[in-house]
């Protein structure tokens, strides 16, 4: 940016060109000039104000302040914004080189943002300074970080910032070929392997598979980048971007009944925040989404805006934020979704406050921040987590994090534990929890690459009454140990699960090898004569195992014991309520190759009697059994899958069906039950 003052005049018309550019800005001022704009807009000056330009040793902080006091100069010409702005300009382009690479990123967007948006203000030597400053970070952040995976959070929200370096810097004089470097960057990026990324890990349902936390590090930054480019170029990539147009899909199905984000993997959010606020406004407008603007409005800004760190966001309302768009809610949807990509099944009883929630994942594993638990399963009740997703991130690589929170272990799913099996990553050694294969990093670099599968979705049914899935997760075991494992996850609501589990172990190794079933609770559970029951405000869960017949049973948890891996306790650093601190083992004492488990799970609320199961074993099929209020729901599992099986069987009563694909004839006087199962097969008869 070494340019006359000539040159520096004739370009000011070429400048905001990042979200907004002259005539944009034109009507930004319009808008804020009434209305709740205006009360935005007055606000976000108040709060700046009060800020008083305050510099923080925190990098994130210090990149949303430039962004804030930037645009309050562009959109009111108040010199003392782009004094503060260029303070915090300075700030970065000042420590390149201590910066982290999540710090470099985000100042990267913000002086970028800084030198469009307070362009008239700042002088052609400081725009040159500060250019140079800005190049400087780009070029670390391309050819020092390191690059991470198409899959993970780190290059949506480090490397792709390099972008709006791009925008700013484009035909600036001594900046030039940089600029066309970076665009050649940043460009190939997004569309070559960004929003194929996204799009992959949505194939058409939607969805991310680091979990809440980090898809807001990943979707929010696509989305705005997305979002600049348009604005600079004219070419809009939104149509393209199916992964963001689905996002705020999963986003809803991921809210729990009292409206907070289910915690499966490295997440810690709690609620819909001002960044999911941000990027739900700006995916609502281009998307043009009820769904997204009513996710929007799940996050309100504090009354107490002086005071409120959030406030910086409200730029993101005045920009995006299009009234017009009527938000849609959650209850206009089905229950239930299945999210292909994920391979998640998610379903609840209804859309109440009081509704039972429940998540289950069997897919295939992209990287980032996933973790070891194919086949695992959540449930919620109208007091909380019943069967919780145990620990904390409390960091990642953390004692707490690499031992035990992202094993197996601490999931509700199947241990095959072989003494002799070693687990490691990299030079560390870790306790063998029995558990499943760890991926020590990404396991793939590239959209091109083909994930793999260590769990898949064979087969599901979202009937509205009942779902089912049967998730394969031989390939998540190492085969020494492991030559099969299947596991049936269904729920027939409103309170009713049976999860039935085949799994075949090595019988080179059978001896030596011990098959546990698992389920984590808040509460301390209680061992029952027909298997556990687990309280938590005011919910019960109850659990009934019906095979093996001679199941050992043990809690494992307590003070101490809570994140306990061979008798070693591996804490987190920091954690909350949620975390769990008790988990049941029901171990099948067999030591055939052949191990099976099947359990029933009720939902009820204390001093409930929950209802008991029955199970007729034949063989060829399993018959479950179970009377809720005036109707009897019968599940038939077929023992191999795939393998239609002929059920031909007596009822004790005259039934009829009023659900499910089954006729029930009279024989000489004996009413008999008669269907085909493939793999599962869910009735509901009535007397009649």
């Amino acid at each position: 940016m070494s340019i006359t003052y000539e040159g520096w005049a004739s370009r000011l018309d070429s400048h905001p060109r990042i979200y907004f550019t002259r005539s944009g800005l034109e009507d930004i001022r319009r808008k804020c000039s009434e209305g709740v704009f205006k009360e935005l807009l007055d606000e976000l000056r108040a709060y700046a104000d009060a800020a008083a330009g305050y510099l923080s040793t925190n990098g994130w902080a210090n990149s949303r302040k430039l962004q804030m006091y930037a645009f309050l100069y562009a959109v009111t010409g108040d010199e003392k914004y782009a004094q503060y702005a260029e303070n915090y300009i300075k700030w970065f382009t000042s420590r390149v080189d201590s910066l982290d690479s999540f710090e470099l990123g985000m100042g990267i967007e913000a002086v970028a943002e800084g030198l469009d948006w307070c362009y008239g203000y700042l002088k052609p030597e400081k725009l040159s300074e500060y250019g140079g400053g800005l190049t400087a970070m780009c070029d670390r952040m391309i050819y020092e970080e390191w690059r991470h995976s198409d899959f993970n959070n780190h290059v949506y929200i480090k490397n792709l910032r390099v972008l709006y370096a791009a925008i700013a810097l484009k035909d600036e004089d001594d900046f030039s070929a940089k600029a066309e470097e970076y665009l050649n960057y940043s460009l190939t990026l997004l569309k070559e392997h960004l929003i194929p990324a996204t799009n992959l890990v949505a194939a058409g349902c939607g969805g991310w598979h680091e979990g809440l936390s980090y898809e807001k590090m990943t979707m929010p930054y696509l989305a705005m980048a997305i979002e600049a480019w348009r604005v600079f170029s004219g070419e809009n990539l939104f149509p393209e971007a199916e992964g963001l147009r689905l996002i705020p899909i999963w986003n809803i199905y991921c809210l729990r009944p009292d409206l907070r984000y289910v915690r499966i993997h490295d997440s810690s959010i709690s609620r819909p925040d001002a960044l999911v606020r941000a990027y739900m406004l700006l995916l609502a407008s281009r998307y043009r989404d009820g769904y997204a603007q009513w996710l929007a409005y799940q996050y309100n800004y504090s009354r107490d805006y002086l005071r409120d760190p959030d406030s910086v966001y409200k730029i993101f309302d005045i920009l995006w934020w299009d009234p017009s768009v009527k938000p849609k809610p959650p209850s206009s949807l089905p229950t239930d979704k299945f999210f292909k990509g994920l391979g998640w099944l998610v379903a609840r009883s209804s859309w109440s406050r009081d509704a039972v929630y429940t998540v289950f994942e069997c897919g295939p594993y992209y990287g980032g921040h996933q973790h070891m638990d194919q086949g695992n399963f959540i449930i919620f009740g109208k007091g909380g987590y019943l069967a919780v997703d145990s620990g904390y991130y409390d960091g990642w690589g953390s004692n707490h994090h690499v031992n035990y929170f992202r094993r197996t272990i601490a999931h509700n799913t199947l241990i095959i534990y072989d003494p002799e099996e070693e687990f490691t990553v990299g030079d560390l050694s870790l306790p063998n929890d029995g558990g499943q294969l760890v991926y020590a990093g990404d396991p793939i670099r590239y959209v091109s690459e083909k994930p793999p599968e260590p769990g898949r979705i064979v087969d599901y049914r979202l009937e509205g009454w009942y779902v089912y899935a049967l998730g394969n997760l031989t390939d998540a075991y190492s085969r020494g140990k492991a030559l099969d494992v299947e596991r049936f996850f269904v729920y027939v609501k409103p309170n009713l699960f049976i999860v039935y589990d085949i799994i075949e172990v090595n019988p080179e190794r059978g001896s030596l090898i011990t098959v546990k079933w698992l389920l984590h609770t808040i509460n301390e559970p209680q061992l029952t004569p027909h298997g556990f029951r687990a309280e938590h405000n005011g919910s019960v869960l109850t659990v009934y195992t019906l095979k093996p017949a001679d199941p050992k049973i043990v809690k494992v948890g307590g003070p101490g014991h809570e994140f306990e891996v061979q008798g070693v306790n591996y804490p987190p650093s920091r954690m909350d309520w949620e975390a769990g601190a008790w988990r049941v083992e029901v171990e099948n004492p067999s030591k055939e190759p052949r191990r099976e488990f099947l359990n029933v799970l009720t939902v009820t609320e204390v001093g409930d009697t929950p209802p008991k199961p029955e199970l007729l074993d034949v063989g060829r099929y399993l018959c479950v059994t179970v009377r809720l209020d005036n109707r009897v729901i019968v599940v038939f599992l077929n023992p191999k899958p795939g393998k239609p099986v002929s059920i031909d069987l007596p009822l004790e009563e005259a039934l009829k069906v009023s659900r499910g694909e089954a006729s029930v004839e009279e024989e000489n006087g004996v009413y008999r039950l008669k269907a085909t199962v493939e793999n599962c097969l869910v009735l509901e008869l009535e007397r009649g």
